[in-house]
């Protein structure tokens, strides 16, 4: 499914429509049948978003009436989804960006926008990396004993952290003990 990306702070966000969304747009799915409740959503999105009213009109009466083929309900989404300032720096693309083997939005925080393209730039990830074994340590602190504490080896993880290659080898230097990082 494609997805689009924007720019924001220093980072990149991902939106996925969701498939039933994306049906409604090109087939009509009847998400909004009552034309005073549409009407309600209209008005509340327009005024919330800073939306122009015919975004606000296509992308409601799509939801209830369908009629866009799938490029155009993609570029209605982005449209009505998208902040204003990030409007033109955003991007559709097909993957997610992290590799085989890494789970999808691990290094979620590190995500960037390069030629038109989601990248995961492994400083960008080892820095995300980094802060999270940080939270996830302040918080093992009060939970596991101080033996299990000491069975994980911040010098060797840090040095296992720096010197790996990719982005899998990356994921792979998390310790079990601290449990899934999310």
């Amino acid at each position: 499914m494609r997805r689009i990306a924007y720019p924001e702070a220093d980072r990149a966000v991902l939106l996925c429509p969701a498939p039933r969304l994306m049906t409604a747009f090109t087939a009509g799915g009847g998400l909004i049948a009552d034309t005073r409740l549409r009407r309600l959503r209209e008005d509340k999105a327009a005024a919330r978003k800073g939306l122009s009213p015919d975004v606000v009109r296509r992308f409601f009466g799509a939801m209830a009436e369908g009629g866009e083929t799938s490029a155009s309900a993609l570029e209605l989404f982005r449209r009505f989804r998208v902040p204003a300032a990030a409007q033109d720096a955003a991007v559709a693309h097909d993957r997610d960006p992290e590799p085989a083997g890494v789970p999808a939005r691990w290094f979620r925080d590190a995500w960037r926008i390069a030629d038109g393209k989601v990248v995961v730039p492994l400083a960008a990830a080892r820095a995300v990396q980094e802060a999270r074994l940080e939270a996830r340590l302040r918080r093992a602190r009060l939970i596991l004993s101080p033996a299990e504490l000491e069975a994980i080896d911040l010098p060797a993880l840090r040095t296992a952290m720096a010197a790996a290659g990719d982005l899998a080898a990356l994921h792979r230097v998390w310790p079990a003990t601290l449990g899934r990082a999310a």
